[in-house]
């Protein structure tokens, strides 16, 4: 009987060529909450004062608007946990809506991590994605930033990001503050 152990399922030689010598990421940026767009203004103050009771302080409010969505953004942090409070409310007719990315209350959307160098991550997950021994099937995609990472007017200098969904389904968010 053979015995499979964990390290030779998840290693291949496929797999070490895309490994660095340093690791990719710095750390968590942040999580982001997804605010229903059923919920008031009011509701988003209330939220703050109990978030602000257990000790995060309101960093940075934003609000973004296109043709699609005004987008409300608050960001607030404790101890260098840092959570996004997002809003967008559509201006699309309800058919567009209903296939527009919508959330549940509560939703925790996607995890963003920090990177110092968001061009080199986005050509190595580029890479990744696009190798088939790698990615069989295409699991694992970019969502947001496709062709090169987008660009938000956030904190002081504005940031640069893209979201891929894994393979499970959930969005990670590359994240590098300017």
């Amino acid at each position: 009987m053979t015995t499979v152990s964990a390290g030779n399922v998840f290693e291949s030689a496929a797999n070490n060529a895309f490994k660095s010598q340093r690791p990719l990421i710095s750390g968590v940026d942040h999580v982001g909450v997804c605010v229903p767009s059923s919920v008031t203004d009011q509701d988003i103050e209330t939220a703050f004062k109990f978030y602000d009771l257990i000790g995060f302080k309101r960093k940075m409010d934003k609000v973004l608007e296109d043709e699609k969505c005004k987008t409300s953004v608050m960001m607030i942090e404790v101890k260098g946990t840092t959570f996004e409070l997002y809003k967008q409310d559509s201006k699309m007719t309800n058919n567009q809506a209903n296939s527009a990315n919508t959330c549940s209350p509560g939703t925790l959307n996607h995890f963003s991590f920090r990177v110092d160098d968001v061009q080199a991550v986005h050509q190595k997950v580029v890479e990744f994605i696009n190798n088939p021994e790698m990615n069989p099937g295409k699991k694992i995609h970019i969502l947001e930033g496709t062709t090169e990472p987008n660009y938000l007017p956030f904190w002081d200098r504005g940031v640069n990001y893209f979201t891929v969904q894994g393979a499970f389904g959930e969005k990670i968010e590359f994240l590098q503050r300017l």
